[in-house]
């Protein structure tokens, strides 16, 4: 046989590998966007719901949700559970006397999202001293 047939051959089989890896890598892509898609879906739901659990304890007891001056409530998985961390402008409210108050909502989060390990960071937004020290130099 001669050698360019053999390599004709070669060039014919190189095409159609290509098209079928492309095809593959198409269906790849499309299933990794699913997915990506699906965990954006299940974060913003447990996001809500984190949040709708935290609302509902503060009503429940009685806690100033205005005086809290809430920031932030952000939401992130890791090996160990959920970690959740609120940002507020005075955090003494939610901690609560002894941290009464953030005792009983990390058992009623744990209760909701049934994680045996879950925490609560509470930091405090130290913006608004910011805005206030400005607005006496003003």
């Amino acid at each position: 046989m001669e050698i360019w047939i053999i390599g004709v051959i070669l060039l014919f089989l190189l095409i159609i590998a290509r098209f079928i890896l492309e095809k593959r890598n198409k269906k790849l892509k499309a299933k990794a966007k699913e997915a990506e898609d699906e965990l954006l879906k299940n974060y913003k739901l447990m996001l809500t719901s984190a949040r709708l659990s935290m609302y509902y304890y503060w009503k429940k007891n009685n806690i100033d949700r205005l005086r809290m001056g809430i920031t932030k409530i952000d939401l992130d998985f890791d090996d160990d559970g959920v970690f959740i961390e609120v940002l507020l402008e005075n955090p003494g409210v939610m901690i609560g006397k002894g941290g009464r108050h953030v005792n009983g909502l990390t058992e009623e989060l744990k209760k909701d999202f049934k994680y045996d390990k879950l925490r609560i960071k509470i930091t405090e937004d130290k913006t608004w001293w910011d805005i206030k020290k400005m607005s006496y130099e003003v």
